[in-house]
């Protein structure tokens, strides 16, 4: 606490210091009494003014402290909520003094509970990511943010479950009296979950116009970079669109949204629809050993005869889909026997999208010369 040591000292005494050149500061003067602060969330706080510090307004060298710079921006900005995290709550005091003292009006108050790690202790940056940006970087779209921060310590009324909301809903449903004032713990988990069903929302066929898909593709091709250069695959979105059209880029990545939860995901995923196979990855020989034998190239063979035998009318994901069956059936096989040394060839990976969409989307051409086993 500031001892006013110079509070007592004589206005000229003052002026003269100050015109030698002197360093000195500008303080608030606390006056006695108390500040009661109307809180949106805590209700009425009391604070006595015996334990609030003289705050410094303009240091010695000029320029003002945060909490004048504050309280004046957002007055010239018109701020008329101010809705922060509750550790500025003890200089909330301060802030309504120095109002009263420019003859400021004094905005609404609201302090928020804290962001919480997992193990409840603050949110930091040295136990993980903290900045939109950090997110972002990692794939997260906006509206996944968004959705996931506002449900940290909110939620809906009238015993409302929903938890995906887009912005319009929000806009919609949010209010300050419905916001918890304890601390809020930063699930990833969570945020990967809901950031997974905004993922799919953007392949939503009532939003799918051809400017909806272009921007799609540009905000998720970029985000590949990494899987897609190494499967020497373009990681530019007007390269990709160049060589196979949007509609093909953004039906491969539609086909695997619901395996997504970070933009970076559809990489791995995606490659084998821009280009063959590898069939050397780890995943492809776990993959060999357990599901291709001696009896393999006839299964194989039996696959393609049905495929060549469907009239491009018929080459839709149904319809494959049958034909594939109609081997398993013919061999009596289990219809996984039948299915995955298909995608061993065709992708190299155990997970993907049902293998008719698959087939439909790389094409008879394509299938057919990666099932060619000679």
């Amino acid at each position: 606490m500031y001892d006013r040591a110079c509070l007592g000292l004589d206005e000229k005494e003052v002026e003269a210091r100050v015109a030698r050149g002197e360093p000195h500061t500008v303080r608030l003067k606390i006056p006695e009494g108390k500040t009661v602060v109307k809180d949106l969330l805590r209700g009425y706080v009391q604070f006595e003014h015996a334990g609030i510090d003289d705050q410094v307004l303009m240091k010695s060298d000029g320029y003002p402290t945060y909490h004048l710079a504050n309280v004046v921006d957002d007055h010239a900005m018109r701020i008329s909520h101010v809705i922060r995290g509750e550790e500025w709550l003890p200089s909330t005091p301060k802030h309504v003094i120095l109002y009263k003292a420019l003859g400021y009006e004094a905005p609404t108050w609201a302090h928020l509970g804290l962001l919480l790690n997992e193990d409840r202790s603050k949110l930091s940056k040295r136990q993980g990511d903290v900045a939109v940006e950090d997110f972002r970087d990692k794939g997260f779209i906006p509206s996944g943010l968004v959705n996931f921060v506002a449900l940290l310590g909110w939620n809906p009324a009238g015993g409302n479950n929903q938890e995906i909301f887009q912005m319009k809903e929000l806009e919609k449903h949010f209010s300050i009296d419905h916001v918890n004032k304890a601390g809020s713990v930063v699930n990833v988990d969570r945020l990967r979950w809901i950031n997974s069903r905004h993922v799919r929302a953007l392949f939503a066929e009532e939003t799918a116009t051809d400017e909806h898909k272009l921007a799609v593709v540009n905000d998720v091709v970029p985000m590949c970079s990494s899987s897609f250069e190494e499967a020497g695959v373009s990681s530019t979105a007007a390269d990709l669109i160049d060589k196979f059209g949007v509609n093909y880029v953004w039906r491969a990545m539609d086909l695997m949204k619901e395996r997504v939860s970070a933009l970076p995901e559809f990489g791995p995923l995606c490659v084998p629809f821009f280009t063959e196979p590898n069939l050397s990855s780890s995943i492809a020989q776990d993959m060999k050993a357990k599901y291709i034998d001696e009896s393999t190239p006839e299964l194989v063979a039996d696959v393609c005869a049905n495929l060549r035998s469907l009239s491009d009318e018929e080459f839709t994901p149904d319809h494959i889909t049958k034909s594939i069956k109609a081997v398993a059936k013919s061999r009596k096989l289990g219809l996984k026997k039948v299915l995955m040394p298909i995608r061993y060839y065709l992708t190299g990976m155990d997970v993907g999208a049902g293998l008719g969409d698959t087939i439909e989307l790389l094409g008879r051409e394509t299938v057919l010369r990666r099932l060619k086993l000679e």
